[in-house]
């Protein structure tokens, strides 16, 4: 809906005029792949109506900035209302939940990084907000789709009020369109725990209660569209057998949730030793499961020096115990030494050798990839002070190159930050030390936050890779309509033809979100179009 003039006029007035003794603030509404530093001179254009453009069965923000022009503003909230679809359809207000961002301080940048200072990355729950005058601050507006809404125009509002400033009121326009995505991703994903967590828990040194959490942290991350990687071992009994209750407690969990894969292999201690009792009893156990088809086993970590010698032998021990186990090799696109012996490859962004991969693609083989401190830009990555595009381009740079699944080596890699929990709440993290691995990278092996309950919160990082992966979905399906054939399938196929000006290369790519949301949006729309046909 397009608001006349006058009327935006007018709506501008109300936030920004105060009567006396009030503070006044504006409202902007920049892409969410933008993040806004509580100082930056551009915060996005004036907020006159929010709108999202989404499939069902995903998660998508609409980001809305509030800046305090005049005086500090005092227990801001912002609140969504239910969305009102056709034929009575609705979207409750449970389903549109509203976070602000919480800055971290990024003294010293991460190489190749652009964003110094304080930078929004901490998900915060619903909570009012104090903004001191002439800061912003950003809040994300997240509605949740299901696979049973009904395709359609919802129309509601998001309310903003303050203890001392005028409310305001914008409507919010959710398009919803008829694609539908999968529970589990086409994208696989490995994204590791490093049990950090367990320190912030409220009962540590309880495993039960270890386990617990750790299944908590699991759902987390498959509501941001990425599976957890534990490397966990099954504990031993004294007859020598494996107790894989852990595992079947995890997994039956997450598999109803989208689990796209785990791990066998203990986080490649199982293909260094090899063990091959532990390979034949994974493989007996998980089969008699039906989880099978979902594992992976770590192979030796970016292997390289003599370690390239010897991991044939061990690979070929492990493939003799189990023929049909699945040996991921990180750093490496397909070669000579293991050839036939890996089946799922998983190479930098950068360092991939995309001819190789797509031979092995042709004899059965996964192709995978992974960032980590490597590649700084111009290459995407996922550091704090990186810009919020790369996050989500990383899922259409993989689908436009074809790419099965992507590794991460770390969520909760916390180093330099301590219990108890209590002080990083209270102080919305801006006290939480972002530097990682080193202390040269910010957020390099952390995409969680620890969060109260044992319960983890995102970082905006994980919501532009969750915004990534959904995109990489959106576009798998809609290229399986295209590939019937019908009427307009050739429109389809020359959208998901993703060329510059949006990918050029792996180092050239937009700046700007709205090209993203454009591209997406003319997808849905010519998706539902075929759909009909």
């Amino acid at each position: 809906m397009r608001i006349p003039r006058f009327l935006s006029v007018i709506l501008l007035l109300s936030c920004s005029a105060p009567a006396a003794g009030q503070s006044s603030y504006e409202l902007t509404n920049p892409p969410p792949t933008l993040k806004v530093q509580p100082t930056c001179k551009d915060a996005g254009p004036a907020a006159v109506s929010l709108r999202i453009a989404m499939a069902r069965g995903e998660y998508e923000p609409v980001q809305l900035v509030v800046s305090a022009t005049s005086g500090d503003v005092k227990t801001l909230r912002v609140a969504a209302s239910d969305l009102r679809g056709p034929n009575g359809a609705v979207i409750p207000a449970k389903r549109v939940v509203v976070t602000p961002l919480g800055f971290v301080n990024c003294k010293k940048l991460s190489p190749g990084a652009r964003l110094v200072g304080e930078v929004p990355d901490v998900v915060l729950p619903d909570r009012p907000m104090d903004i001191p005058a002439g800061r912003r601050q950003p809040f994300y507006v997240t509605v949740q789709t299901l696979p049973k809404d009904v395709p359609g125009e919802y129309k509601g509002t998001v309310r903003i009020t303050a203890r001392n400033a005028p409310a305001t009121t914008l409507p919010l326009t959710v398009r919803v369109y008829s694609l539908v995505l999968p529970v589990r991703s086409h994208m696989r994903t490995a994204f590791v725990t490093r049990e950090a967590f367990r320190q912030f828990m409220s009962s540590p040194t309880d495993h039960d209660e270890f386990v617990r959490a750790a299944i908590n942290y699991a759902k987390v991350m498959l509501s941001y569209r990425v599976s957890p990687d534990f490397g966990w071992a099954p504990r031993k009994n004294e007859d020598g057998s494996y107790d894989f209750s852990d595992f079947d407690k995890l997994l039956s969990a997450t598999v109803p949730l989208g689990l796209t894969g785990f791990d066998i292999g203990a986080s490649g201690s199982m293909a260094s030793t090899p063990d091959t009792k532990l390979a034949k009893a994974a493989a007996e156990h998980f089969k008699a499961k039906g989880w099978w088809d979902l594992h992976y086993c770590y192979g030796w970590d970016e292997a390289s020096g003599d370690v390239v010698r010897r991991i044939p032998v061990l690979y070929k021990a492990l493939i003799k115990a189990v023929p049909d186990i699945k040996i991921v090799q990180t750093g490496w696109s397909p070669n000579e030494p293991v050839k036939d012996l890996v089946k799922i490859w998983c190479p930098l962004t950068a360092w991939i050798d995309f001819n190789a991969c797509r031979e092995a693609q042709k004899k059965g083989e996964e192709i995978w990839w992974y960032v980590c401190c490597l590649p700084p830009a111009p290459h995407a990555n996922v550091f704090v002070d990186s810009p919020g595009i790369d996050q989500r381009i990383l899922g259409w740079q993989s689908f436009k190159e074809g790419i099965q699944g992507f590794l991460y080596w770390g969520m909760d890699y916390w180093t330099g930050n301590t219990p108890p929990l209590d002080k990083y709440d209270r102080a919305n993290y801006a006290n939480w030390n972002p530097l990682s691995y080193g202390d040269t990278f910010n957020g390099d092996g952390y995409l969680l936050y620890p969060g109260k309950h044992d319960s983890p919160l995102a970082s905006v990082r994980l919501v532009g890779l969750r915004d990534g992966f959904e995109d990489y979905d959106v576009f798998t399906e809609a290229r399986a309509l295209a590939e019937k054939g019908a009427p307009g399938a050739e429109k389809l196929n020359k959208l998901l033809d993703f060329g510059a000006p949006l990918i050029k290369s792996m180092t050239e790519f937009t700046q700007d979100g709205n090209d993203l949301l454009a591209r997406r949006e003319q997808i849905l729309k010519a998706a539902e179009e075929l759909a009909a046909k």
